[in-house]
Parts: structure tokens; sequence; C-alpha cells
């Protein structure tokens, strides 16, 4: 059954060296790597080309979550999984250990591991053990689980919606989660997630954007409690932070 790894780049001719690597890398016989490249000018269309990567296109794009749009649409394996330039899958044999689940799973998760900029793994993601059960309410906390270790069937992908800029992915992993009948925690580190700061500006429309994305999908009552329990989770985490963990939430 067919993989299709998908990475979004734009400028990205050093982070995306490694990705491209991890893809090549893996001993699961049946992987795609597509790679939406949004118009760059930096060389790293000469470096995805030079890797001989077959479904690729380079064009301009209106951000990254129209980009991963694109890459669902030009998928041809069974499952989607998103790994973008800088980030990694974790080992060489970790989509032939995922794939015995290929026939039953509609949606695979595990967890992830940060690194620095050189590669370097400086813990797991989060500062909890993953959900050992996921569904959609799992992501009343955000994300829950890394985008880059959510594998879903393709016939049940949702696009993102282009109306967040920095959010989609949680209303995206909500859409995939209620759409999937069958659930699996692979109990594996499926990615590598190179982490990164953000601004507070960017912090702060992100919270606008999960807050209208919780209070659609279950209203305003419980999307304020969830946002009252981020808000402390985050004061906790900020006041007494955990080793290697990159993400309150």
């Amino acid at each position: 059954m067919r993989l299709s790894v998908v990475t979004v780049v734009f400028n990205g001719a050093h982070a995306i060296v490694p990705t491209l690597r991890s893809v090549a890398e893996q001993t699961y016989a049946d992987i795609e790597h597509v790679v939406v490249d949004g118009a760059s000018t930096d060389g790293t269309v000469e470096i995805v080309r030079k890797a001989g990567i077959k479904n690729f296109v380079s064009e301009p794009d209106a951000g990254l979550y129209d980009a991963m749009n694109k890459g669902i649409e030009r998928a041809n394996g069974e499952f989607v999984w998103f790994i973008n330039a800088g980030d990694e899958i974790f080992s060489p044999d970790t989509a032939a250990q995922i794939a015995q689940y290929f026939d039953s799973a509609d949606l695979i998760y595990g967890d992830a591991a940060i690194t620095d900029e050189t590669g370097k793994i400086l813990g797991l993601r989060r500062h909890k053990a993953l959900p050992r059960v996921l569904n959609k309410r799992s992501f009343r906390h955000g994300m829950v689980v890394c985008h880059q270790s959510l594998i879903v069937r393709k016939v049940l992908a949702p696009k993102y919606d282009l109306r967040y800029k920095i959010s989609a992915d949680v209303d995206w992993a909500i859409r995939a989660t209620a759409a999937a009948q069958s659930v699996v925690n692979s109990g594996l580190i499926l990615s590598k997630f190179r982490t990164g700061g953000v601004s507070s500006r960017r912090r702060r429309a992100s919270w606008f954007e999960r807050w209208d994305i919780l209070r659609r999908h279950f209203g305003v009552l419980d999307a304020a409690v969830a946002h009252a329990e981020i808000a402390a989770l985050a004061l906790k985490q900020k006041l007494f932070p955990a080793p290697g963990s990159a993400d309150p939430y």
C-alpha cells in the first residue's frame, strides 16, 4: 500500500536536505515523496531536482496551507504524511513499522522528537504523554499530536481551511480525526520536528484563530473552558519548564 510523504517548502535550501534524505532512506518500498515548492529562488528547486523527486511542483502559492492542499491533491498514495522542510522521519525503518496498520487504520499517530538547528535531539515535543486514545475532542487543547506525526488515509484527509493562516492544522486534525473510524496509536516516535521561536504577535493571532476553530467544532462554552485550561497550562510550563519540552499545548 502506497504512502505519500508530502513536503512543502519555500526558500528552504538548507532545511530541505535532511528532509529529503530521511524519506530517501526509508526501508519501506511503496513510498512516494511529493514536494510542493512555492517558487523558491535560493537553490531549493535545484536541490529537489538533483534528488530525483518525480512528484514535484514549483510555483507561487497562497501560503503554507495552500501548498499543503496542493500536496494532498498530488499525492497518489492511500495514506498522506506531512514532513515539511526541516523536519524528518524519525528513523529509516519508521514507515516499515507503521505499514502493519495500513490495512485496518484510517489514522495513525505517534510522538515527535524536537531537534535544534543542527539536528540534535532535545527531547520529545510535549511535556506530557500522548493521548492513549485519540479522538476529535482531544484537540480541544490544540495540537496534542504533532502534525508531523499524524498519518491519514487520503480519502479522509480534508483540505486545509485557508481562512486560518496559523492554526489551520488544528482544524484539519479535528476534521481528519472525526472522519476516521479506526485511529491507531503506533506507540512510536514518528518524526523529528525542528523547534523554532514563535513571535508573541503570531502566538496571539494563533489564539484568536484557535478560539474560532474550537467554537465552531465544540461550541462557545467548550471553547472557553479549553482556552482557560490551555492558558493555565502555558503559565505553568513557563514558570516550571519541563526538560525537553517545546510546546505547552
